[in-house]
């Protein structure tokens, strides 16, 4: 998961409190079209990284059994 939050609150406590929770994202309306892409498209990046260092974790996972069945 990767949150993005939209408020109308400039308030620094939010936006602090924001980070805390690990908000990816802090944007406020109104808000531009090229902000929320830009958005957007970093946590669709930061899944897709995700996802590969999953996979590798298990791909390595696999050949580590697979090396102690063999060795």
């Amino acid at each position: 998961i990767v949150p993005i939050l939209l408020s109308c609150h400039a308030k620094f406590e939010y936006a602090q409190q924001a980070l805390m929770l690990q908000v990816r994202e802090y944007l406020l309306k109104p808000i531009q079209k090229e902000d929320l892409e830009k958005a957007l498209s970093l946590a669709i990046d930061s899944l897709k990284k995700q996802q590969e260092n999953k996979q590798n974790e298990q791909y390595a996972e696999y050949w580590k059994q697979e090396n102690r069945q063999n060795g």
